[in-house]
Parts: structure tokens; C-alpha cells; sequence
């Protein structure tokens, strides 16, 4: 219960974050929400798998494989270039990468959980 408390406040702290207001990243029990300027994407914890840092022109982003009906010629060359993966986050909302994945990981685990 006190990983999901942390994780509750880490959640928090993402939002409140000094991102611009039309920024935001919201992790619950069914999913996760992300918005920016440009991007917004809703997903379910089982609608995502394999978290991971793609690194490219002196920026990291999390990137993750997501459950997709359909693909787009170039998105389907965009996902064989970056280890399969076809979604990412366009912001780390405040953490570094490798942070953002553990925080993201963790939601997952106790959200699929038994």
C-alpha cells in the first residue's frame, strides 16, 4: 500500500510540475494519460508493454510497445527503427527517463496485478 501511496504523490508531482499548463502526465489503476502542446494519448495498462529510452539528436524519450489495429507505412518503419516500439511520450514531465520508466513500470505492476 505505501508503493502505491508514493506513487499516488509521484503522480501528483508530475502534473504540478513546471511544464506549461497544456503539459501533463496522469497515471492511474486503468492507465495513463499524457498531453503537450502538440501530442495526447490515453492508454490502458494492458494496452502498453516494454518501457524504454530512445535516444536521438542529444534528447532521450520514453518510448513503449502499444497495442495498434493499424499502422501507416511510416509508422511502421518508425516502430522497426526504434526496437519495435510505437509510441512515446513526448515530454519526461520533470524526471529523467530512466525515472519516468520506473515510475511508469511500477504503476503497470500493481495495476495488472491479481
Amino acid at each position: 500500500m505505501e508503493r502505491f501511496s508514493l506513487a499516488r504523490a509521484l503522480s501528483w508531482a508530475l502534473q504540478s510540475s513546471s511544464t506549461p499548463a497544456a503539459s501533463f502526465l496522469r497515471l492511474d489503476k486503468s492507465g495513463f494519460e499524457f498531453s503537450n502542446m502538440t501530442r495526447r494519448g490515453t492508454f490502458t495498462w494492458d494496452q502498453v508493454s516494454d518501457f524504454n529510452i530512445y535516444s536521438g539528436r542529444g534528447s532521450r524519450v520514453v518510448m513503449f510497445r502499444a497495442a495498434s489495429l493499424h499502422q501507416s507505412l511510416l509508422k511502421k518503419i518508425n516502430t522497426g527503427l526504434t526496437g519495435g516500439r510505437n509510441g512515446f511520450l513526448p515530454d519526461t514531465y520533470g524526471l529523467s527517463a530512466d525515472d519516468l520508466i520506473q515510475l511508469m513500470t511500477m504503476w503497470q505492476e500493481m495495476a495488472l496485478k491479481p
